[in-house]
């Protein structure tokens, strides 16, 4: 896989925001001068959702991404404006998988744009996601109006694809993601007894989708650092997720890993999160920021195990690399 010369990955959406986290030499905040004398009229928002904006620099070119699009388009936009961000800007757009908090933002950015947009997707994103509750009956639809019609209508280019796409130089979506390579992985909570769940609906029949098939990570080889693994939900396993991108580009060093580690949720084992950390061990990173999804105990074991590695990557962060 070829290299990035230059990548510059902000925060434009994580659950946390945080204005009292000091700059460091490769990591740019958006401080407490910021919030209170803000550069671009308005301070920055937060929700439960995460979104990625990744500036790709070399041969005298630039090249910008958006990696999932939050949970509203209100504070995607209110972001955006934020941090001196435009959507015309953008060359293309990954959503890792069809759960609101991924694509929430996904039409009313492509309302924002004049120029049609290509977005990256698994094709399973598509199809109907039920959440059903303890009597079996289906309450929610969890990628509710999430159609490939209702993209192309708003100017979206859909790039449909179970395998790896290319997004830029250095950078591509994974696509689908096995998840055999570790055996206490994806970390998805135990069923309880009962019919309560997610379930895809394939071929008019309800299956477990408590796995979520159609996640997909970004991930970045930039020159002279290695892999920078960018997960949203980490529905496939922060490590099945690493170790499937180590094999996709042939590049074994791992600079970085970024993103939801799905260790927060009710119902995941507590020696999930042991054991990632004993795998990142191994992997060894020279940055590890659990985001969203990632729950306070996996935060705090990686920055008791990881002190200089750590990085507690909120909203309107950028990383310099």
């Amino acid at each position: 896989m070829d290299s990035v010369e230059h990548a510059r990955i902000t925060v434009v959406i994580d659950n946390h925001v945080d204005m009292l986290l000091p700059d460091r030499e490769d990591v740019k905040r958006f401080g407490m001068l910021q919030h209170m004398i803000p550069p671009n009229g308005v301070p920055i928002h937060s929700e439960n959702g995460i979104s990625y904006w990744i500036e790709l620099q070399g041969n005298g070119s630039s090249r910008h991404l958006l990696f999932d699009t939050g949970l509203s388009g209100s504070v995607l936009l209110h972001n955006f404006r934020a941090l001196g961000l435009s959507a015309e800007q953008l060359n293309h757009c990954a959503i890792s998988h069809g759960h609101l908090d991924h694509y929430g933002g996904l039409f009313p950015l492509l309302a924002e744009r004049e120029r049609a947009l290509p977005v990256a997707i698994h094709p399973d994103a598509f199809l109907p996601k039920h959440a059903i509750d303890d009597r079996g009956e289906k309450f929610f639809k969890v990628n509710g109006g999430l159609e490939r019609k209702r993209i192309e209508r708003a100017n979206g280019i859909v790039v449909e694809a179970r395998d790896a796409v290319e997004l830029g130089p250095g950078t591509l979506a994974t696509g689908e993601i096995p998840r055999d390579p570790t055996p206490f992985e994806p970390p998805v909570p135990i069923r309880p007894e009962g019919p309560a769940g997610v379930f895809i609906e394939r071929d008019g029949e309800l299956i477990d989708d408590d796995a979520t098939i159609d996640d997909q990570a970004v991930v970045l080889n930039v020159e002279g650092k290695g892999l920078v693994v960018l997960t949203a939900c980490g529905h496939s396993g922060m490590i099945n997720t690493i170790r499937h991108a180590q094999k996709l580009t042939g590049v074994d060093q791992v600079h970085a890993v970024i993103g939801g580690f799905h260790t927060g949720f009710p119902g995941v084992r507590a020696e999930t999160a042991d054991k990632t950390i004993e795998e990142l061990r191994e992997i060894g990173p020279e940055i590890i920021a659990p985001m969203h999804c990632s729950g306070i105990r996996m935060i705090s074991l990686v920055l008791e195990e990881f002190p200089d590695q750590f990085l507690h990557n909120t909203t309107g962060s950028t990383l310099i690399l």
